[in-house]
């Protein structure tokens, strides 16, 4: 809980299943869910995750990886934000339901 609002944190770890996600988000609201732009796009995919309450994307670009690299400068990263903000998430952005930050 975050000032009353239940974050999903581990939605971008490896270790846990794309099922396992989607079963504890069946179980439980969220407010804020910390997640991998793929993995994102697959709750999406799934109905695990809805866009009718989003508000605000988060892009965090100031992370550097081991090779200190940026969320723009991994090809596959890179690749999958494209996605998503050709999909419905792109939809609402457009409509200007959701503003997008880039931190």
């Amino acid at each position: 809980m975050l000032g009353g609002a239940n974050v999903a944190r581990q939605l971008f770890a490896k270790h846990f299943k794309l099922q396992q996600h989607v079963d504890y988000l069946s179980k439980t609201r969220v407010s804020v869910a910390v997640a991998t732009p793929g993995r994102l796009q697959q709750l999406l995919e799934q109905g695990a995750l809805s866009l009718a309450a989003l508000s605000h994307v988060l892009l965090d670009e100031s992370h550097r990886d081991a090779k200190e690299r940026t969320l723009c400068a991994v090809p596959e990263l890179r690749t999958e934000v494209v996605a998503l903000m050709r999909g419905a998430l792109g939809t609402r952005i457009r409509e200007g339901n959701v503003q997008v930050v880039v931190y």
